[in-house]
């Protein structure tokens, strides 16, 4: 039997070892709130597949309240214009690096900034792809920049299509990127004005940290977050900057995968044990999950369930999405917290809501994410007009095997404590 006794109440422990039945009632560890963590802004909706930036961006707010709550007073937090941040202002700057310097190749990484195959404008970030992008051109506050919507993409994707950045000269013109997108997004002309003050409209100008902050415009290095110690518990306060490039104590944030092999069940309840750390020294986690709409119980993830019905296959969003993971609780069986039979589960921030009642939290349960089981990878499809289906199903013959979980993103601090090292997937060299 795994030791429990750093989840549960000492009383809870002691019974469990002399009965091994599972509790009852579920204790809760870190009922919402225990943690500290308070997600206390309301979420930014996502109406496209910008899930990749939205997660991050709110990963950042988390962090900030943080800092708000332990080190600002009541009238300072009331003076904060960037206690909530624009994930629609990262997404135009990442759509002008797409069309002003990506090339779609077979051997672009997907994360590379480059536009898709058919010139068509991505939506789909990662964590990394942020970090560069908000320590180039900094953050805006959320009420001062429009969040990305469909419409700003068709407007795009018509003016790469046919419009002015149809042709390969216009698109390596940084005035005319600029002004399209400007177009494109319908930015006001304050906010027009403030873009072209603090990076012209050549080559961005690099983001000048030296002349301080305006009421919409702000430095990662001013940008600052709060965390607590790993050993102590003391609140340590530090930069976003310096979180996002590695130089304060909890080192760089990587992305870890969650181990695959089917025999590594102490990895993977390692795995969660450094989850757990993580939240209870009020250290949000960024999870890379794979999103079932079948198996969405009003935002409960306990089950993995599939269809392949064509209504099902065209109509419901399917794959893998972001979220920024705040709380836990805990109902450990006799084989410990991370038993697949027990009710554990994990508190996420999501980006959408599904139906009139549901919650913008979700509820990641150990049984979704810890258990093993095929994922279809590629639609087989047959079309009789643009937009007109005459079979969508899945491709039986690829399947990936995988767990609910694919990625987490820890500091160095949480890896090296968990040694979590061998999953570690990405490279010392993508820090800026």
């Amino acid at each position: 039997m795994r030791n429990l006794d750093r989840y549960l109440p000492a009383s809870l422990s002691l019974v469990l070892v002399l009965a091994c039945t599972p509790p009852a009632p579920t204790e809760s560890v870190a009922a919402k709130g225990n943690t500290e963590i308070e997600p206390s802004y309301p979420p930014c909706l996502q109406s496209v597949g910008n899930c990749g930036t939205l997660a991050p961006i709110r990963w950042f707010d988390v962090m900030h309240e943080n800092y708000r709550k332990y080190r600002l007073n009541e009238g300072e937090r009331q003076g904060d214009p960037l206690h909530r941040l624009s994930a629609g202002y990262v997404d135009y700057w990442y759509q002008f690096e797409q069309i002003r310097y990506g090339r779609y190749d077979e051997g672009t990484p997907i994360w590379a900034n480059s536009l898709s195959r058919n010139n068509r404008i991505q939506t789909g970030s990662t964590f990394e792809i942020v970090r560069d992008l908000v320590l180039r051109y900094g953050l805006v506050a959320n009420d001062s920049f429009a969040p990305l919507t469909a419409g700003v993409i068709d407007r795009i994707n018509a003016s790469l299509a046919t419009g002015v950045l149809a042709s390969a000269e216009a698109r390596l013109d940084t005035a005319t990127v600029r002004r399209a997108l400007d177009e494109a997004w319908q930015l006001d002309a304050a906010t027009i004005a403030m873009l072209r003050e603090r990076f012209g409209m050549g080559e961005p100008f690099p983001l000048d940290c030296g002349g301080g902050d305006s009421k919409v415009l702000q430095c990662p290095t001013n940008f600052m977050l709060a965390s607590k110690d790993l050993d102590s518990g003391a609140v340590e306060s530090f930069s976003l900057a310096s979180a996002l490039r590695g130089e304060n104590g909890m080192g760089r944030w990587r992305r870890v995968a969650f181990p695959q092999d089917r025999t590594a069940d102490d990895e993977r309840a390692r795995y969660f044990d450094a989850v757990v750390a993580a939240l209870r020294r009020n250290l949000p986690l960024m999870f890379t999950w794979l999103y079932n709409p079948f198996a969405d119980d009003e935002g409960a993830f306990r089950e993995r369930q599939y269809s392949f019905s064509f209504k099902d296959l065209v109509d419901a969003p399917y794959g893998w999405h972001d979220s920024v993971v705040y709380d836990y609780e805990l109902a450990p069986t006799c084989k410990g917290p991370w038993d697949p039979a027990g009710g554990s589960f994990f508190r996420a921030i999501n980006s959408w809501k599904r139906g009139a009642n549901a919650q913008s939290d979700v509820h990641l349960y150990v049984s979704y994410l810890g258990m093993l089981s095929k994922h279809c990878r590629a639609w087989v499809v047959e079309e009789t007009a643009p937009g007109k289906y005459l079979r969508v199903d899945c491709d039986r013959s690829r399947y990936d095997a995988t767990y609910g979980l694919k990625y987490a993103y820890f500091p160095q601090a949480i890896i090296d404590r968990f040694a979590l090292g061998d999953w570690v997937e990405d490279g010392a060299e993508d820090s800026p």
